[in-house]
């Protein structure tokens, strides 16, 4: 219920509705009205509503009371409700990190972009100026503007260290 809750809302924006049959159901649905109240934006920041650890307390001790055994020590809601924690952290990190490497990158590609234009017009005023009638010129250009500008443009600054 939390996880399509959460995914309706990052991909719908608003939360999708549940209605609980059983009593576990409708601690469920209340934990999931109260979440609601807190905001699914502030659940991705860790603030979960209490109500979740409540839900899971009822569906273990419904599960304990089914089984002969006793539940294992990992199976309570205070451990289930670290874990999510945990979990709901880690899904935040890595949205801000994706968000921050898509955000990022575009503005290293259009600051890559701008340098390697401003290179390719230094280039482009240099080789302007030469006379292909001096025999000078040729000795010294021995590379043509199209040989420089379809290189990377690290490498086109070494040749053309000048620049």
């Amino acid at each position: 219920m939390i996880l399509l809750g959460l995914r309706s809302v990052l991909c719908h924006g608003n939360p999708i509705v549940f209605c609980g049959e059983s009593e576990q159901e409708e601690l469920a649905f209340e934990a999931y009205c109260d979440q609601e109240e807190i905001g699914w934006s502030h659940f991705l920041l860790g603030n979960l509503s209490n109500k979740w650890k409540a839900a899971m307390e009822s569906h273990y001790a419904q599960l304990a009371a089914a089984s002969d055994e006793k539940l294992p020590q990992h199976l309570s809601a205070k451990i289930w409700t670290k874990k999510l924690l945990c979990h709901v952290l880690h899904i935040s990190l890595n949205r801000w990190q994706i968000r921050n490497e898509c955000h990022h990158a575009s503005k290293e590609d259009s600051d890559y972009r701008a340098a390697r234009e401003n290179l390719l017009d230094k280039l482009e005023v240099i080789f302007a100026k030469r006379h292909p009638s001096i025999p000078a010129f040729r000795t010294l250009f021995t590379h043509t503007y199209h040989s420089l500008a379809s290189l990377p443009s690290e490498l086109a600054k070494i040749i053309w260290t000048g620049l």
